[in-house]
C-alpha cells in the first residue's frame, strides 16, 4: 500500500492503480483492509479522472 501511495503522490498513476489492484486481489484482508484500499483505489482514480478531464 505504501509503494502504491508513493507512486501516487509522484503522479504515476499507472503504477498506483496496478499495485492497489494487486493488492485487491489478495485472498486474505480485513475487512478494515478492504476499506482502506477502497478509498485509497477510490482517491488514485479521482485524480486520473480530474487529469484526464484537463484540456
Amino acid at each position: 500500500m505504501n509503494q502504491a501511495l508513493t507512486e501516487y503522490r509522484a503522479g504515476k498513476f499507472e503504477g498506483a492503480v496496478t499495485r492497489l489492484q494487486k493488492l485487491r486481489a489478495a485472498p486474505v484482508m480485513t475487512p478494515q483492509q478492504r476499506i482502506a484500499l477502497t478509498y485509497a483505489m477510490a482517491a488514485v482514480m479521482t485524480g486520473v479522472y480530474s487529469l484526464a478531464a484537463k484540456p
